[in-house]
């Protein structure tokens, strides 16, 4: 399983590349396309949480907070 940074940048990615809403949509795409595949799955859907966090302002792994 990647780590919690590597799953969050992947989440920027989408972010950059598709937008707030496309980011999601592709999500759910590859949910949809992998769900014969477990492992699959729960990364997908570990990157659309990430994709809400990053979206909604939340702070990412890395950030410190006080």
């Amino acid at each position: 399983m990647p780590a919690d940074r590597e799953i969050y940048a992947g989440a920027k990615l989408l972010i950059d590349r598709f937008g707030e809403d496309g980011a999601l949509d592709h999500c759910d795409a590859r949910i949809a396309a992998l769900a014969d595949e477990e492992d699959g799955v729960i990364v997908w859907k570990g990157i659309k949480v990430a994709v809400g966090h990053l979206l909604a302002g939340a702070p990412g792994p890395d950030d410190v907070v006080n």
